[in-house]
């Protein structure tokens, strides 16, 4: 490096004759710039420096003859700064050359307890020893290797899949589902998405695309997450087991809490030793429940507009106390609300 254009003015890199300069001054700088369009490079530059100290050192002096706007006007940019401190910014002031990481923080950083920054962050703006370390930190990146582009490209947004209804794809809809059984929605996208079992159980689980949330089929053998089946052998990756404990031992189904409210949070086959007992999930009152096969969806209804609980096909006051529904062999998180068994 013998010469540079920095802000129209021809800057020349030189070695000073030895007598009469600020090189063999008492300051013993290792560089000076006081000459307009020449940077003297003094013995200790050569002697003394390492070569990352050597280019800050030439970085910071030809940015001396830059200029940037400060306000509306166009200043020089340089070492010296008057920055006062405390309330009212007049208390502890100081005019001294800002080098170094310590003092280009402190520009960069200081508040008083008002939160005034008292111009420290104007000063950081036309600070030198600012620019020279952020330039010499990125072009010590580059030459290492380990910065190649500014900024870092992003991973491409990851787009929804095309496909539906197997592993990975969009889940299946409501209309979808088998007309001889009853809806059951699966995973914790909502209440009118599924995932068919036929090859192996999976759940409709939420993700998000483009900042956009959307049901996605997901193995539970992969991850055994909300929707799945679980017990004391199959334990929850995501959320807890609800509803292992039917009857003092059951097969339950993973939730975060709180659980959906599609969610059945009880075995149903196992609470009424019925095979045939389903979920429904969009029970009337608002939260899903277990019923046997001999309860039909607008029996259910119908028992419900009551007050009352469908049973082995007829209506009944379910429960009057905590204890009725333990019972009947409901999961410990279930209490007796309104005389049916329900999870608070």
């Amino acid at each position: 490096m013998t010469s540079n254009e920095t802000g129209g003015i021809e800057v020349e890199l030189i070695c000073p004759e030895p007598q009469g300069t600020v090189c063999n001054s008492n300051k013993n700088p290792s560089a000076h710039h006081f000459v307009r369009g020449k940077i003297h490079l003094c013995d200790n530059f050569l002697d003394d420096m390492s070569g990352w100290a050597q280019a800050h050192t030439i970085t910071h002096e030809l940015l001396h003859h830059l200029w940037t706007k400060w306000g509306k006007a166009w200043v020089a940019i340089q070492d010296i700064h008057y920055h006062g401190h405390g309330v009212g910014c007049g208390q502890s002031p100081k005019t001294e050359a800002m080098y170094g990481h310590d003092n280009i923080r402190h520009l960069a950083t200081y508040r008083n307890k008002n939160g005034s920054s008292c111009g420290h962050q104007a000063r950081d703006v036309r600070n030198n020893d600012t620019y020279a370390w952020y330039i010499t930190a990125v072009g010590d990146a580059v030459y290492r290797g380990s910065l190649h582009k500014w900024p870092e490209p992003v991973e491409p947004t990851p787009q929804a899949p095309q496909c539906t209804g197997g592993e990975n794809c969009l889940c299946e809809t409501k209309d979808s589902f088998p007309l001889n059984k009853p809806f059951m929605p699966d995973g914790d996208f909502d209440a009118q998405h599924w995932c068919d079992d036929n090859d192996g159980e999976m759940t409709c689980r939420t993700r998000m695309f483009s900042g956009k949330a959307t049901g996605i089929c997901v193995k539970c053998d992969k991850e055994r997450g909300p929707g799945c089946e679980c017990d004391a052998q199959r334990p929850c990756d995501v959320g807890s087991c609800w509803g292992a404990d039917t009857f003092g031992g059951g097969v339950g189904h993973c939730w975060e809490d709180p659980p959906p409210a599609w969610a059945c949070l009880a075995d149903c086959r196992r609470l009424f030793n019925d095979q045939g007992a389903w979920c429904y999930a969009d029970y009337p009152t608002g939260k899903a429940r277990c019923m046997d096969s001999l309860c039909s969806e607008p029996k259910a209804w119908e028992c419900a507009e009551e007050g009352e609980v469908c049973r082995y096909g007829e209506c009944v006051v379910e429960c009057n106390d905590d204890a009725d529904c333990a019972e009947k062999g409901y999961p410990g998180v279930f209490h007796c609300m309104q005389h049916r068994c329900e999870v608070p």
